[in-house]
């Protein structure tokens, strides 16, 4: 039985769980909450909130997720009633304006020596870039590569948007102790905005920066009755490459299907597979395959079985009452709908194959698969790809402007012989390896400079449909020039410089 109440304006929500109490205070702010020039600054806000306590003696743990942020204690219940009245109070300071500047220093420094960090698995944040672009789910893929230019103002302006007693929820494992205090900042709940997919052809494949061959695509989110069908599928789809691919075949060692939500109209489904390069192809080919079986005529008999008896098996668990509680209460706090064990056991009780039908509708419509570059041959058709057409962006410009053509030493700095680069006031347009790309001014998100040797300077642009585009300034006659002209044209703000020893600054 999950309990309800509210403390100081905060929902809470336990199911008297044995063991060690602990509790979960969790707002409705993530990564996807941020933009690529901002990136980091929810996991600064974790961390600042942290060292603006004493160190507790008990378990803690702070951790920022796609579009949750979450302070944890475990503890006697007086131990973590203490921590998180400090934790709303050490929040609450941030967003009224008290930062001190040495700890900003300090905890910029901190998140730097942590590296890098994702709130999903490296794939399914390169997927969601795919789909998404680089704002909302898609900031995923994106690092941290601002922080030196987040202010006390900006750290001030996000805690007081995002963490507040009206965008929060506290999850315990027995009831709140008595005279628990949550000191929060007043304001609004921020519910998930809509994230829309960018412009591109499915099914389309991309070379994926991992070892492993990523399919995915887009399915109905919490709200549909057909969400109740993404855990079946998922097991069954992880059981037919195992038993298929993998045990039959010889073709790959393992793979792993995830469901992350994006909004409330949908989610999107993961696959990832382990496979030697020489495989990914046909190995990506048959899992399609599956998956288009899985639509077309549903669960077998023996999958059902197995669904059944392994939900049975995870409602019989101690923890399974604190996990629907958790579930309940972050699906509540994201304006969705929860989906608890006994619902997906109703929905397998009454499954027939239009349930997985449903959930597979946009598979061929949305379908994008990441290859990595060991498995595209060097003569791959451009047009056709391997599995299917490459992605490609689409956004357009009509650039005219000044024209930078390849310089006389441009191929010992590695030019392509058709490099060509135009700047002008609507975009940039850019020939390398026979294929033009024009892009307007404000689809640039982000401009990385690298210095090298002999004043040479490296440039990327980031795109807000996640494509990079980069060259080199010694490719081009005046490529100073074409640069400098470039940076004029970027907002100085999504401009950063990475040091010889992969710092950004």
């Amino acid at each position: 039985m999950i309990h309800s109440a509210v403390i100081e304006g905060v929902p809470v929500r336990w199911a008297d769980q044995p063991g060690r109490f602990s509790a979960s205070l969790v707002f409705r702010a993530g990564v996807r909450d941020e933009t690529f020039a901002t990136a980091g600054i929810t996991h600064l806000v974790e961390h600042l909130a942290f060292s603006g306590i004493p160190v507790p003696d008990h378990a803690h743990n702070g951790e920022v997720k796609l579009g949750i942020t979450e302070f944890m204690f475990e503890g006697t219940p007086e131990e973590v009633a203490e921590s998180l009245a400090a934790i709303c109070g050490s929040l609450s300071a941030l967003a009224e304006g008290r930062v001190d500047e040495q700890q900003l220093a300090r905890e910029r420094a901190v998140l730097e020596a942590e590296g890098v960090t994702s709130p999903v698995p490296p794939e399914m944040a390169e997927a969601l870039s795919n789909h998404y672009g680089l704002i909302g789910p898609g900031l995923a893929a994106v690092d941290e590569k601002y922080l030196d230019r987040l202010t006390a103002a900006d750290v001030a302006k996000y805690a007081a948007g995002y963490f507040t007693r009206g965008n929060a929820v506290l999850v315990c494992s027995a009831a709140p102790p008595e005279g628990l205090r949550l000191p929060l900042p007043e304001g609004p709940r921020r519910p998930l905005l809509d994230a829309d997919r960018v412009g591109a052809s499915t099914p389309a494949e991309y070379v994926s920066g991992g070892t492993k061959v990523v399919l995915s695509f887009r399915i109905p989110g919490d709200h549909n009755d057909a969400a109740a069908a993404t855990p079946l599928v998922q097991q069954a789809l992880e059981r037919r490459i195992h038993e298929g691919l993998r045990r039959r075949d010889g073709l790959v060692y393992g793979a792993d299907c995830y469901g992350v939500t994006v909004d409330d109209r949908s989610a999107l489904l993961v696959a990832t597979i382990d496979v030697a390069p020489r495989n990914a192809a046909e190995s990506a080919r048959r899992v399609v395959d599956e998956l288009r079986n899985l639509r077309d005529t549903g669960l077998t008999p023996e999958e059902v079985r197995r669904s059944t008896a392994r939900l049975a098996s995870d409602r019989a668990e101690p923890e399974s009452a604190q996990g629907d509680a958790y579930q309940a209460a972050v699906a509540e706090l994201c304006g969705q709908r929860p989906w608890l064990l006994a619902d997906f056991a109703a929905a397998l009780e009454t499954y027939t194959p239009a349930l997985t039908t449903a959930l597979l509708a946009d598979l061929d419509t949305t379908l994008l698969v990441g290859l990595p570059e060991e498995a595209i041959p060097d003569d791959v058709n451009a047009a056709t790809g391997v599995v299917f057409p490459p992605r490609r962006t689409q956004e357009r410009a009509e650039v005219q402007g000044k024209v930078y053509k390849r310089g006389l030493l441009a191929r010992f700095a590695g030019a392509p012989a058709d490099a060509r680069l135009v700047v002008g006031q609507a975009g940039v347009e850019l020939t390398l390896l026979g294929e033009t790309t024009a892009m307007p001014w404000e689809a640039i998100v982000g401009l990385e400079r690298e210095p090298f040797d002999a004043g040479v300077e490296g440039i990327t642009l980031y795109t807000r449909d996640a494509f990079q585009f980069a060259f080199l300034s010694a490719w081009f006659r005046r490529g100073e020039e074409a640069v400098t002209r470039i940076r004029a044209a970027v907002p100085e703000r999504l401009q950063f410089l990475t040091a010889p020893d992969g710092n950004s600054n």
